[in-house]
């Protein structure tokens, strides 16, 4: 009776004079709440029913509250997104989840039922932030320096080696894709491969290769300049002749066979002297005391340091002789440990030799 009686003389009363944004707090909730028992005196408690009718399929609603139908269908299709991403493989998760990553916070779209990891919301993430919107399948992202070498590359590595080599007449074998042993000639680098490199990356400046993968794309038969000198003639002969008699056709003459078989013999000799040698040689080392030492001496003359791989006429004759006496002495302190010193004298000299 009270609410027919308040509705009666609102109904009754004049329009009000004031628009409904300009009254205070307290009147804008007496109107809200007199509004409310209107709606549940004419639903008979159910307001919630005509409130839905209203939103959704009013025309008054529709012309008043455009903002609550966008707001609606933005709900709607969020919905069938989140239907979709629950349906979609693996694979496809994260393309369909970046479709409202920009829009929604993580936070948002699980409060509104979607079920993701953490790593598959950075990628859908991502993925929204460049634009990539599509269902095709994942493809990592490749850092330039890792992307694969062309043949081109691998071309001009190669041609950057052999200007800065020289060809030996020594061949290396190489087993190919037909199990076929192909020999390829040897090069001796003029250049170490790190100033080779910076001299390739300095003339092509836009080249993306890294020193290691320069280093992986050098062939093997690319090698370093090697110079011995003072070697045993019976070392460097036998080790020829081993290899040499291990590959011999069979027709070969049998007096040749035995003579390279008795150089052989003589080789392993050679080499079974030497292994014991260095290994009295260690023993005596290790067997010093503090009272005791081993003391090593090596003399060499007329030869000459400073040479390289390639040398003008006028450095290798003008480099001078000399001689090296060395020793080495090893012996062990008052607390028994192990120690060298060692000592060298040099003598130069030089050689005047005539030639036209």
């Amino acid at each position: 009776m009270r609410f027919n009686n308040r509705f009666t003389a609102l109904l009754r009363s004049h329009p009000y004079t004031r628009p409904f944004e300009s009254r205070s707090p307290s009147q804008k909730s007496e109107a809200v709440g007199l509004l409310h028992q209107l709606a549940s005196h004419i639903t008979c408690g159910d307001p919630q029913q005509l409130y839905e009718y209203l939103l959704q399929h009013s025309r008054i609603a529709k012309s008043l509250l455009p903002e609550i139908r966008h707001a609606e269908k933005a709900r709607e299709v969020l919905d069938n997104i989140k239907v979709m991403h629950a349906a979609a493989p693996t694979k496809h998760k994260s393309n369909v989840l970046s479709l409202v990553a920009n829009t929604y916070t993580r936070r948002d779209l699980q409060e509104g039922g979607f079920r993701f990891s953490s790593t598959q919301y950075r990628t859908a993430k991502r993925k929204a932030d460049s634009g990539i919107l599509s269902l095709s399948d994942y493809q990592r992202q490749v850092p330039p320096s890792r992307l694969a070498i062309n043949q081109q590359t691998k071309a001009l590595v190669i041609d950057y080696l052999r200007r800065n080599s020289r060809v030996s007449s020594a061949t290396s074998a190489r087993r190919s894709h037909s199990s076929a042993d192909l020999s390829e000639p040897i090069y001796f680098l003029e250049k170490p491969k790190r100033e080779i490199y910076s001299q390739l990356m300095a003339e092509n400046p836009d080249l993306k290769l890294s020193l290691s993968k320069f280093y992986n794309l050098s062939p093997p038969n690319f090698k370093r300049a090697q110079k011995k000198t003072d070697m045993c003639q019976v070392c460097v002969s036998g080790e020829k002749v081993k290899r040499k008699l291990g590959s011999l056709p069979p027709t070969t003459d049998p007096a040749v066979v035995e003579t390279m078989r008795q150089q052989v013999g003589l080789y392993n000799q050679h080499q079974y002297f030497k292994g014991k040698q260095q290994k009295y040689y260690k023993d005596s080392i290790a067997q010093t005391t503090s009272t005791s030492c081993v003391i090593i001496m090596d003399f060499k003359e007329n030869f000459k340091v400073g040479g390289g791989p390639v040398e003008t006429r006028r450095n290798f004759f003008e480099r001078t002789q000399i001689s090296v006496l060395g020793f080495a002495i090893f012996y062990r302190n008052e607390e028994g440990r192990f120690s060298f010193n060692t000592s060298t004298t040099f003598r130069r000299f030089s050689v005047t030799i005539p030639y036209s």
